[in-house]
């Protein structure tokens, strides 16, 4: 993971398109996609393909965890 933008706790990274089960899992989950206007459900697939569509128009990051490492939004 590339560290773009660092804060003390978070850093953004470019999205990672392998991060796309992570991605899925979040839209669709019902606590979560209520705060998203999320109101479809996408397989693993179509999450892919949404992420490879996005990163080719726009710049996207990922916000990590800096201690952990770990991937949270």
């Amino acid at each position: 993971m590339f560290e773009k933008l660092k804060g003390k706790f978070v850093y953004l990274s470019p999205l990672n398109i392998d991060d796309y089960k992570e991605y899925s899992d979040w839209v669709n989950d019902l606590d979560i996609a209520k705060y998203i206007n999320q109101d479809i459900h996408l397989t693993y697939a179509q999450e892919k393909e949404a992420l490879e569509s996005l990163t080719r128009k726009s710049k996207i990051f990922g916000i990590h965890n800096r201690e952990a490492k770990k991937l949270i939004g």
